[in-house]
């Protein structure tokens, strides 16, 4: 009777062992490159043609303390020029100081030298690379209060094993809520992941069509193992072929809508979609075009009320 009910656990264990390992991994997967691409890999350049649609507007962050704090913190500054203005300080159409705060805070001095008090400084330092983890102050505690993309990304934070720049996909969600509820939240962030099972072609350029830039987690040397975040912000239907920024530079990349496979560069692991559901904060622009109309029909009442009058004198 032992041994078959021994034997029953071990079929149990060993379908349960097939069923994650084979069917679909049911782990987080982590971004694992740094500041520049790894090499050899394809660099996705195409000419600009008719056919690529592309969401006008997102600004091209580079590689600051982290490839998925850079790629959702490109989705924050394009929120922040679309009628979300509390985002950010001042413009954040280009990398500026504030923008790097935003992404991931070193108060414009990553020295791990400096006082402790923001990220680079409580979750970089020490400097580590793969695989000699070193505490941080994740790990040993006397942090600061999280204030930046970063933070909740929990970005090189040791306690969660990411190394200098590293995060997890299951943490791309907390990174765009945490930090909008932080800054402005009257805006209600929304966020959802989803596996590239999960995600089809015509939801993905639904997305696109309806101005949202989404984040993938990709594997861009073929290995079959994510590496590197980057922002989506168009698509090519008559190639099916995903368009991003990659945070390497300023270039717009192009690779075939395919998920994950050994061999297979560039496969799509997760997509996170975005969304502020509050009311959106005219801008600038748009509130001068609400004053000229306000002025216009200022003047076509006084023009309606002036002639009524004149006809009035003349019967």
């Amino acid at each position: 009777m032992n041994r078959f009910k021994s034997f029953g656990l071990l079929f149990i264990f060993t379908v349960a062992i097939f069923v994650v390992t084979v069917v679909e991994p049911v782990f987080p997967q982590q971004s694992t490159t740094g500041p520049v691409p790894p090499p050899g890999i394809d660099r996705g350049l195409r000419p600009k043609i008719p056919a690529q649609v592309i969401i006008p507007g997102v600004p091209a962050y580079l590689w600051h303390h982290g490839c998925g704090p850079t790629a959702v913190g490109m989705v924050v500054g394009y929120c922040d020029g679309k009628g979300y203005p509390n985002l950010v300080t001042g413009d954040a159409s280009s990398q500026t100081n504030a923008v790097n705060a935003m992404i991931a805070d070193d108060r414009g001095n990553p020295n791990c030298a400096a006082p402790d008090g923001d990220h680079y400084q409580d979750y970089s330092c020490p400097i580590d690379y793969w695989p000699n983890l070193l505490a941080d102050k994740s790990t040993t505690g006397g942090a600061h209060a999280s204030n930046c993309v970063g933070d909740f990304f929990k970005t090189s934070w040791s306690l969660v094993s990411n190394y200098y720049g590293w995060s997890w996909f299951s943490d791309v969600p907390a990174s765009f809520t945490g930090y909008v509820n932080l800054v402005a939240p009257q805006y209600n962030p929304v966020t959802v992941n989803r596996s590239f099972s999960e995600f089809n072609w015509a939801t993905y350029m639904a997305e696109i069509d309806a101005g949202r830039p989404m984040v993938l987690l990709v594997d861009t040397d073929g290995n079959g193992v994510t590496d590197h975040f980057v922002t989506a912000i168009g698509y090519d239907n008559t190639t099916m072929e995903y368009g991003i920024l990659n945070t390497w530079d300023t270039n717009k990349h192009w690779y075939l809508w395919r998920g994950i496979e050994a061999g297979v560069s560039w496969g799509i692991y997760g997509i996170t979609t975005f969304g502020l559901s509050g009311a959106p904060i005219p801008s600038l622009s748009q509130w001068g075009l609400i004053g000229l109309m306000l002025v216009l029909l200022t003047i076509a009442t006084w023009v309606f009320i002036r002639r009524r009058k004149v006809v009035g004198v003349r019967t």
